[in-house]
């Protein structure tokens, strides 16, 4: 039985693999744009989508070059960021989760 440590951890990363989905979708890029852009391979990228593993916070600075903050990749927290930029990507949070369930429920 999962601890409720583990439980919020895991809610933490689905939410923060799902922004960075829906970020990816709002840039145009491809799964191995945004991997080279976090400066991940693109097989790891796809394995952290699959699993819902959260890449390490230091591999965000190329986000936040384009005008995100770190609040908002992490966290959902929109204080400090351009309003449109977050209603555009967050216009792209639905099909990101789809993506993402349809990719976790064809690797079972």
């Amino acid at each position: 039985m999962a601890s409720k440590k583990d439980e919020e951890q895991k809610k933490f990363d689905d939410e923060y693999v799902t922004r960075l989905e829906a970020i990816r979708l709002h840039l145009g890029m491809k799964n191995g744009d945004m991997a080279s852009l976090l400066g991940i391979a693109q097989n790891t990228y796809s394995t952290n989508l699959k699993h819902g593993y959260a890449p390490p916070p230091h591999r965000l600075r190329k986000l936040i070059e384009k005008g995100l903050t770190s609040d908002f990749i992490l966290f959902g927290i929109t204080d400090h960021m351009d309003q449109i930029l977050v209603e555009k990507i967050n216009s792209n949070m639905e099909d990101a989760r789809a993506r993402l369930e349809k990719l976790r429920r064809d690797q079972q």
